[in-house]
């Protein structure tokens, strides 16, 4: 896991020096998540605290759209606390900004998420899942000052039949110009 995360800041210090050399529609960003289920059946997540750090890469497109890379990991205990649960999460969406009122700049957002999650339970067992999931979301950005902006955005999870769970993050990011 830790050449994963080193793998994430590496990508995003070559992302920050292209985009302070060669272009301005590039930007980086740090962002923290909360999971949730939407049920018992259909589970997110199994983590007890399921908190997520992580960095995120965007590219403007235009005016009003923005995709975006997201990489996130998560360490918890188990719900039931006879184990832990690790998740990797990249996430690639498209952002539709259809206006802006003074420094606010709603969007929807839509996307797939790769999850790859280590499940290890009381050390008896573990088990490592790769899947995939559907994302949409609502969000704002709010430009605090000039290229620095604030991001708060709730996503829902689907896993192609069943809503699975929702999230809440919080971010910062450089690099978004939206004059």
């Amino acid at each position: 896991m830790k050449s994963k995360i080193f793998l994430s800041l590496l990508i995003t210090i070559i992302f920050v020096q292209y985009s302070n050399a060669q272009t301005k529609n590039l930007s980086v960003g740090f962002v923290g998540s909360y999971f949730d289920n939407t049920d018992n059946n259909n589970k997110l997540t199994d983590a007890k605290d399921p908190y997520a750090y992580g960095i995120v890469i965007g590219y403007q497109v235009s005016k009003n759209i923005i995709t975006a890379l997201t990489t996130e990991f998560s360490k918890s205990d188990l719900e039931n606390s006879l184990g832990t649960q690790k998740d990797f999460r990249a996430h690639f969406s498209a952002y539709l900004l259809p206006f802006s009122v003074d420094n606010f700049h709603p969007y929807l957002s839509a996307g797939f998420v790769f999850t790859n999650r280590n499940t290890e339970i009381a050390s008896v067992s573990s088990e490592t899942k790769n899947f995939f999931n559907g994302r949409i979301g609502v969000g704002v950005d709010y430009s605090l000052i000039q290229n620095i902006n604030l991001n708060v955005d709730f996503g829902f999870y689907n896993d192609g039949y069943n809503f699975t769970g929702i999230s809440s993050s919080i971010g910062f990011r450089y690099g978004l110009n939206f004059n």
